[in-house]
């Protein structure tokens, strides 16, 4: 058709060269005038909508070379837009964010403002671990707020157009946070083990100072290590969730980078795993002793927590590492793949921070003792003189018993033993 040749847009001699094969595949998407490409295992793919002047000489039987030769012309000719055929299931699966994500990030706020802003709590090396604890569980759950957010807000069209200013944020927020969770886990279990492992020695303990100096020392880490995408290692948009544990296997900086952070997570915790086997195996042989016992509960309750922060980090990155080996997925539906590496991942974090201050704060007699104190001047602010006087008398009455649980007492070998009561 002549007057369909000269309307195809050129500004070569060579861009007006026609091909005609009407069995061949690119003329048959370019018939359709619309066609979708998905890489066999991801669920981003792209939608190919054909301008009318190529569609209708693919009507006829003719491929333009230009479309294979000329990247101006292929441009002028065929708009792409990124389509995600798992978008709207991952996003449902999300939707539990909308319980889990508020409630993080109000009881988190409670505890590290609460902590921070009583004299009592925050001179104590333990709570003061718990409160850095309570800020970073306080930003994953902004972020899984935000993201699920987004991700209902918008379509993956728009999504996409918006990652590059919305992911870098999110995911400096992210991995920041997560690393400080894991340092704050291992540095509560080194206050533990230390209080308990050298219980006979009172000047070996993890002074405020220090723990103030490993606070300040692990979110200058953390922040180095999270701005690391910001100078070309790693990536922060290589994911719809923001997240740089699933990289492309091909860019080898991005790898390394999710590589790294894995194991980082993985050495922190996984040194505690000894350090609670001794303390466990050290209570057991010092029967009674009372400051080592009540050591020994507080250990414990810690050690719930940093298990609980160990397996909902072990479990996401493992699935995102062997998300980078794709035989490994090949029995497992599209969707459940795309629901397990993003939005299973998401939620297994934002769990976690969920439950971070209900396995320790809020099972501590002194971070309760504060909270019932301000609830009652919440609630009865006429009654404020009243509640303060039996808060005084209950303080004094605590003072007592601690100055009691800090006399010396002889121990079946003759020792003398100091029982500080610090849990």
């Amino acid at each position: 058709d002549h007057r369909d040749l000269h309307s195809f847009p050129t500004r070569r001699s060579s861009d007006l060269t026609l091909v005609k094969n009407e069995t061949h595949e690119n003329v048959t998407h370019l018939k359709r005038g619309t066609y979708d490409y998905y890489p066999r295992t991801r669920c981003r793919g792209s939608r190919f909508v054909i301008d009318d002047v190529s569609r209708t000489i693919a009507g006829h039987g003719f491929l333009p070379i230009c479309l294979l030769e000329n990247q101006q012309c292929f441009s002028s000719q065929i708009t792409i837009i990124p389509v995600h055929r798992c978008w709207n299931s991952a996003n449902n699966v999300l939707c539990v964010e909308y319980f889990f994500a508020p409630l993080t990030v109000v009881l988190n706020f409670i505890v590290f403002s609460t902590i921070l802003t009583t004299k009592s709590l925050k001179k104590v090396p333990s709570m003061l671990l718990v409160s850095n604890l309570a800020i970073s569980d306080f930003f994953v759950g902004v972020y899984s707020l935000v993201i699920t957010s987004l991700r209902h807000a918008m379509s993956y069209q728009i999504f996409v157009g918006a990652m590059d200013q919305l992911c870098p944020f999110l995911g400096f927020l992210w991995c920041s946070c997560q690393f400080v969770a894991a340092v704050s886990a291992l540095l509560l279990t080194t206050d533990r083990y230390i209080a308990i492992i050298f219980f006979v020695r009172p000047k070996a303990k993890f002074s405020l100072k220090a723990c103030l100096i490993s606070v300040i020392i692990s979110w200058t880490i953390a922040l180095l290590l999270a701005s690391l995408p910001f100078l070309g290692i790693g990536s922060y948009t290589s994911t719809t969730f923001c997240l740089p544990i699933q990289p492309p296997k091909g860019i080898p900086h991005s790898f390394a980078y999710s590589a790294i952070l894995v194991a980082i997570g993985v050495v922190l915790y996984g040194i505690t795993i000894p350090m609670y086997l001794h303390i466990f195996l050290h209570v057991r042989r010092s029967g009674n002793r009372v400051g080592v016992k009540n050591n020994g509960k507080l250990a414990k309750k810690i050690s719930i927590l940093v298990f609980s922060n160990f397996m909902f980090f072990l479990l996401p990155t493992f699935i995102g590492f062997v998300w980078l080996f794709p035989k490994a997925f090949d029995s497992i539906p599209l969707t459940t793949r795309e629901i397990l590496v993003g939005s299973f991942t998401t939620i297994c974090f934002s769990v976690n921070s969920f439950l971070n201050p209900l396995l320790y704060s809020f099972r501590d007699r002194r971070f309760l003792f504060v909270i019932r104190q301000r609830y009652r001047r919440l609630l009865h602010p006429s009654n404020i003189e009243i509640f303060n006087a039996i808060s005084r008398t209950e303080a004094r009455s605590n003072q007592h018993n601690m100055a009691q649980r800090r006399l010396f007492t002889i121990s079946k070998t003759g020792l003398f033993s100091c029982t500080y009561d610090l849990g």
